[in-house]
Protein backbone atom coordinates (compact mmCIF):
# COMPACT_ATOMS: atom_id res chain seq x y z
CA UNK A 1 0.00 0.00 0.00
CA UNK A 2 2.88 2.34 0.79
CA UNK A 3 4.42 1.68 -2.61
CA UNK A 4 1.18 2.72 -4.31
CA UNK A 5 1.09 5.84 -2.17
CA UNK A 6 4.68 6.68 -3.10
CA UNK A 7 3.97 6.01 -6.76
CA UNK A 8 0.91 8.28 -6.73
CA UNK A 9 2.79 11.07 -4.99
CA UNK A 10 5.80 10.80 -7.31
CA UNK A 11 3.47 10.78 -10.31
CA UNK A 12 1.52 13.89 -9.32
CA UNK A 13 4.26 15.80 -7.52
CA UNK A 14 5.32 17.40 -10.82
CA UNK A 15 2.35 19.76 -11.19
CA UNK A 16 -0.63 18.65 -9.13
CA UNK A 17 1.05 18.34 -5.74
CA UNK A 18 -0.98 21.28 -4.41
CA UNK A 19 -4.22 19.42 -5.11
CA UNK A 20 -3.35 15.73 -4.84
CA UNK A 21 -1.03 15.80 -1.83
CA UNK A 22 -3.48 17.17 0.77
CA UNK A 23 -6.22 14.91 -0.58
CA UNK A 24 -4.04 11.81 -0.28
CA UNK A 25 -2.84 12.84 3.16
CA UNK A 26 -6.42 13.48 4.20
CA UNK A 27 -7.31 9.99 2.99
CA UNK A 28 -4.46 8.30 4.84
CA UNK A 29 -4.48 10.57 7.90
CA UNK A 30 -8.09 11.64 8.66
CA UNK A 31 -6.94 13.52 11.77
CA UNK A 32 -5.05 16.07 9.69
CA UNK A 33 -8.01 16.64 7.37
CA UNK A 34 -9.24 19.94 8.92
CA UNK A 35 -5.63 21.09 9.27
CA UNK A 36 -4.85 20.68 5.58
CA UNK A 37 -8.22 22.11 4.57
CA UNK A 38 -7.43 25.17 6.66
CA UNK A 39 -3.90 25.54 5.30
CA UNK A 40 -4.76 25.05 1.63
CA UNK A 41 -8.16 26.76 1.42
CA UNK A 42 -7.84 29.53 4.02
Amino acid sequence: MFSAFYAMVSAFVSGHSTVIFPVVLASYVPVLDPVYLFLFYF
